[in-house]
C-alpha cells in the first residue's frame, strides 16, 4: 500500500506559468500550511472496558484497570502491560493532535442514596486545568434496586504523543458498590 509520501502529483507552478511535479509529502505540507490537511488517523481510536466487576468502597476514588480490549487501531491501550488503566496517545506520523473520549459506567443493582461520580482524567490529574471531563456526579441512584448506567462524551481536546487518559470512579452510598465500565477514544485530527 502506498502512503501519501510515496505519491506524486502534478500541480500548477507559480502564477500558472507551467506544471510542477510535487511529492505527496510536499502536498501534505502545503495542505497543513493552508489548514486543509486531514489527518489520516482521523476516525481511528480504541475501546477498552473493565468487564470484571470492581467493588468501590464508599468515599474512595479508584482508577480502574481495564481487562478487555474491544479494538485499538493505533496502540493506545496497555492492557496486560505496565499501565492497563490508561489510553495513551501514541507517537505516530503524522501526529495525533485532537481526540474526544466517551465513557460508560455501570453500577450494579443498588438502592442506596448518595452520589455516583465518574471522571475522565487527563494526564492523571483529578482537578485543575488537566481535568478533561467535568465531574459527572449523579445525586442519587435513579431507580432503586436496578442497575445504574451512565454515558458521557467529553469535548474535543488537544493532545500530543504521550498524553494519557483514565477513569476516576467514586461513590458515597455508605456501602461498597459494584462497578464495570468502558472508555473509548476517537481521533479527530
Amino acid at each position: 500500500m502506498q502512503t501519501l509520501a510515496d505519491l506524486e502529483f502534478w500541480t500548477t507552478a507559480d502564477n500558472n506559468t507551467g506544471l510542477k511535479n510535487i511529492t505527496g509529502t510536499e502536498l501534505a505540507a502545503l495542505m497543513a500550511a493552508s489548514g486543509s490537511f486531514v489527518n489520516p488517523h482521523a476516525g481511528k481510536g480504541a475501546g477498552v472496558r473493565r468487564d470484571t466487576t470492581i467493588s468501590i468502597v464508599s468515599g474512595f476514588t479508584i482508577v480502574p484497570d481495564f481487562d478487555e480490549l474491544f479494538y485499538d487501531d493505533l496502540n493506545f491501550s496497555d492492557i496486560g502491560g505496565a499501565n492497563p488503566e490508561r489510553l495513551t496517545i501514541p507517537d505516530v506520523d503524522p501526529p495525533i493532535t485532537r481526540v474526544q473520549l466517551t465513557h460508560y459506567s455501570n453500577y450494579g443493582s443498588q438502592s442506596q442514596a448518595g452520589f455516583r461520580e465518574m471522571r475522565i482524567a487527563f494526564n492523571g490529574s483529578q482537578s485543575g486545568n488537566d481535568e478533561y471531563a467535568t465531574v459527572n456526579r449523579v445525586p442519587n441512584h435513579p431507580t432503586p434496586g436496578s442497575d445504574f448506567n451512565y454515558t458521557y462524551t467529553g469535548p474535543p481536546v488537544n493532545v500530543v504523543a504521550g498524553d494519557f487518559f483514565n477513569l476516576r470512579i467514586n461513590q458515597n452510598s455508605g456501602v461498597n458498590m459494584n462497578w464495570r465500565g468502558h472508555l473509548f477514544i476517537l481521533v479527530l485530527a
